[in-house]
């Protein structure tokens, strides 16, 4: 697994959630719609506002991850390739 390649955040998400999951993960990132804690460890928000969710080999959702505030949020998206991450949030 190429360590380098995942943002530390996504990374430590990637431990806790899913051991299967390859280093070049493709992401999605969603409006949440109910109310659910920040999954970032030490977050200080309370609510989390973005689900992100992975995607198969074909652009289709394969799991739930997280739910994580905008700053995680912002910060997987920054971090990982453009085409990597879907942001749906504002759609």
């Amino acid at each position: 697994m190429a360590a380098a390649m995942v943002p530390h955040f996504l990374q430590t998400l990637l431990r806790r959630g899913a051991l299967w999951a390859r280093a070049e993960v493709e992401v999605e990132l969603l409006r949440c719609g109910y109310a659910a804690r920040c999954s970032g460890v030490g977050c200080l928000q309370h609510g989390a506002t973005t689900i992100v969710r992975y995607l198969d080999a074909h652009g289709r959702p394969l799991r739930q991850l997280a739910e994580v505030c905008d700053e995680h949020a912002d910060l997987i998206k920054c971090e990982q390739p453009r085409s990597a991450v879907r942001d749906l949030r504002d759609s």
